[in-house]
């Protein structure tokens, strides 16, 4: 049976939450730490080849994934999880500190569900992976991946960036709503 990605609704579960292609070390490991202590089940890798290779054994949920990388781009590795029955239906979210129109334009061209420009502060990574409807086994209890319609989904919600290269102190607003 073939559903079309318009139709989102309940879905199965993956065996992972998010899968992370990012080549850069720092952000690679500021990201991990938001999504661990957000309560993700997270896989990294270091390039988008990696990644793809990956898909045999974890299909994920999400694959939050880097626009430039060496081996193999984002973009490329989008369009091949949306040609690939078992990550099909997965959620692709892009990142990039080359966020023009044009950029964001070929990111959804090629199949991405939102695009995140860099840099990006901890609030606003987990509020566009809570967008597409991804919640973590923290969050209820048990792991969820019920993924909701995109409608009204705006791709520059959240206010300004702020630089990320390091996490960002915590408030106690950011502890009382963890």
């Amino acid at each position: 049976m073939t559903e079309s990605r318009s139709a989102l609704g309940p879905r199965p579960l993956a065996a992972i939450d998010v899968c992370l292609a990012e080549d850069d070390d720092d952000i690679r490991g500021l990201v991990v730490a938001i999504l661990r202590k957000a309560g993700f089940e997270i896989v990294q890798y270091d390039n988008g080849q990696s990644a793809l290779e990956s898909i045999g054994t974890e299909a994920a949920a999400l694959y939050l994934l880097d626009i430039r990388m060496p081996r193999m781009g984002g973009l490329e590795l989008c369009r091949v999880l949306r040609a690939t029955p078992a990550t099909r239906e997965s959620m692709v979210l892009l990142m990039s500190a080359e966020a023009s129109p044009g950029d964001v334009a070929a990111g959804l061209a090629a199949g991405a569900d939102d695009f995140l420009p860099k840099p990006f502060s901890r609030r606003q990574l987990l509020s566009r992976i809570e967008r597409l409807g991804l919640q973590a086994a923290g969050a209820t209890g048990h792991r969820s991946s019920v993924l909701s319609a995109r409608a009204g989904s705006s791709l520059f919600e959240g206010g300004s960036a702020r630089v990320a290269d390091h996490p960002p102190a915590e408030s106690s607003a950011d502890r009382k709503g963890d």
